[in-house]
């Protein structure tokens, strides 16, 4: 027979991506441990398409590094045009490609090439550059823009000794599809929950942490909660 254990990460200890929750687990010496599963998790999507972990451009140019950071924030193809913009100055322009390339940027440097410096937390992939590519001085237009931000969070949590990678599904209690824009309310409920069978030791203090499609660190704002509700079976052992 299930129990139900709902969770609040204003409950438990940690920060806006990690939380922990101690449980008491009952000692029962026939007990093997739980079988876990996620019934339902709900989450404010309070994490913009463009944040810290990709608004930075590196740049090369006529042997100069230059760098700038794009606004954390939401973006459609102009108003990032004129957020380039900006951040380039004087070295180079940016506009939006000509139909049919319309969802498309193009960097034109002023004078001399522009190498894209591949640095952490770059933001070439959202507008479509490869990094370490080579902007010639007649421009160089890159493949349609992806500013709507991550398609899934991946919900990991200590169930598994396996380490966590957004290809290793293993440690992952379940993967939720973002289709909300920021600032609406995330909701999910499995169709076929993940079952997962836990120990009474991991189940003692539980671990949650929030990623994004690319393994970054999906950081809700400081008043932001996410609750889940588990679906919790004890395993006995054969007599």
């Amino acid at each position: 027979m299930s129990s139900y254990i709902y969770l609040n990460t204003r409950d438990g200890s940690g920060n806006n991506y990690e939380t922990q929750w101690s449980i008491f687990s009952s000692r029962l010496a026939n007990l093997r441990g739980y079988s876990v599963s996620l019934v339902n998790v709900t989450f404010p999507n309070t994490v913009y398409p463009i944040n810290e972990f990709n608004n930075i451009v590196t740049y090369t140019q006529n042997s100069v590094q230059r760098s700038f950071t794009v606004p954390v924030g939401s973006y459609t193809l102009s108003t990032m045009v004129s957020a380039l913009n900006t951040g380039f100055g004087v070295y180079a322009t940016v506009t939006a490609a000509a139909a049919p390339l319309d969802k498309n940027i193009t960097i034109t440097p002023v004078t001399n090439a522009i190498t894209l410096d591949d640095v952490e937390n770059n933001i070439f992939t959202e507008i479509g550059f490869a990094t370490s590519a080579v902007i010639p001085v007649a421009g160089s237009t890159g493949l349609p823009v992806s500013l709507q931000g991550t398609n899934y969070v991946d919900l990991v949590t200590n169930f598994s000794s396996n380490n966590y990678s957004t290809s290793n599904s293993q440690k992952i209690l379940v993967r939720i599809p973002i289709q909300q824009e920021y600032g609406t309310i995330v909701f999910h409920e499995p169709t076929t929950p993940h079952e997962v069978f836990v120990g009474q030791s991991q189940f003692d203090d539980i671990y949650m942490g929030l990623y994004d499609d690319k393994g970054n660190k999906f950081k809700l704002n400081a008043n932001s909660y996410l609750s889940m509700t588990l679906s919790v079976t004890n395993i006995t052992n054969k007599s």
